[in-house]
Parts: C-alpha cells; sequence; structure tokens
C-alpha cells in the first residue's frame, strides 16, 4: 500500500456505528468485531474517496507537532492493519476524487502524533456467525451461514 492510496470501507461484510466517541466495527464475514481508539477513530472516519492515506494523515498531523513524515508512515501502518483484517479496500481510481482544499486543522494539538489503536475481538464469532443482520431465509434463524466454520 502507498500514501496515495484511496480506501472505502470493505461494505456490505463491514458494518460500523460510532457510539460516544468509540467506533465499533463487525466483520460479517469472520464474525470478529473491533474497536478503535481516538486516534483511530479520526482515521477511520476519513476513509473514502475524499482522502488518501497522505491527506488522512497530512489533517491529523497539523493537529500535533509530529513531522508530516511520521504521521504518514504511522497512518499507513494503520491503514494497512485495517486492510489485513478485511476492513478496508482500495478504492477504485474512478472513485477517487482528490480535493485542492488544504486539509482541515481543528481539535486539540498534540505534541507527538498518537498511534492509533485497534482492538480486536474474536469472543463472539459464533454468535455473529449465525447471520443476525440479514434478511431470514427459509431455514428461520438461527442458522449458520453458507461456508462458515
Amino acid at each position: 500500500m502507498r500514501p496515495d492510496t484511496y480506501l472505502r470501507i470493505n461494505s456490505p461484510a463491514v458494518i460500523h456505528e460510532t457510539l460516544d466517541g468509540e467506533v465499533v466495527i463487525i466483520n460479517l464475514d469472520s464474525g470478529t468485531y473491533y474497536s478503535l481508539d481516538a486516534t483511530g477513530a479520526a482515521i477511520w472516519e476519513r476513509i473514502g474517496p475524499q482522502a488518501n492515506i497522505e491527506r488522512i494523515a497530512a489533517e491529523l498531523a497539523a493537529q500535533s507537532d509530529a513531522p508530516p513524515a511520521e504521521a504518514t508512515a504511522t497512518v499507513l501502518a494503520f491503514c494497512e492493519e485495517l486492510a489485513r483484517e478485511g476492513l478496508v479496500v482500495e478504492a477504485a481510481a474512478e472513485d477517487a476524487a482528490e480535493l485542492d482544499a488544504p486539509p482541515a486543522v481543528g481539535g486539540e494539538r498534540t505534541a507527538v502524533f498518537p498511534v492509533p489503536a485497534l482492538q480486536k475481538f474474536t469472543d463472539m464469532q459464533d454468535l455473529l456467525l449465525l447471520d443476525p443482520v440479514h434478511e431470514v431465509a427459509e431455514a428461520g434463524w438461527p442458522h449458520r451461514k453458507p461456508g462458515a466454520r
């Protein structure tokens, strides 16, 4: 993955919700769910065709005294982790819309660029793989999705 990569959330396999500043993400294909800290949530909220990894890093670096290269490396590593977990995928080139506007600046400034954290939980995989959030088929509910472990 490169800093000029645009990403998108891997929907419909991935759903997410922000609750009181915390992002909860569920990968419906694996039954794994995730939680993001504040920095991870700030990155997650910016993922989409309007910002590539480099732009996301620039926006967040503007809120700290960290060198832009450090912020870019940190955001890039985090986005690679999100991709390994199947939570994001590269956006198609025709969907990416580079903006000329300067990075948004706001929020509290920090001396360092906080490293984002992705917490992974597998304790509810069996329940989530029973497919409670999809339409009920003739088999009724609960039932395992085809190919589920």
